[in-house]
């Protein structure tokens, strides 16, 4: 799950997660998906300068 989550970029926010044991050879490994979201922060605009 570490691994994973070092994987999202810088800003996201983390939605969810989970791990599955899959077995590989006779013996047990994680596959961890982490869901996350990029929405955009909302900009603030500055005054218009001149107006009135």
């Amino acid at each position: 799950m570490r691994d994973a989550r070092s994987r999202v970029p810088q800003g996201a926010q983390i939605t969810g997660s989970r791990c599955k044991r899959i077995s590989v050879a006779n013996d047990f490994r994680w596959q961890c998906t982490v869901n996350y979201s990029t929405n955009p922060q909302p900009s603030v605009e500055a005054p218009e300068a001149g107006a009135g």
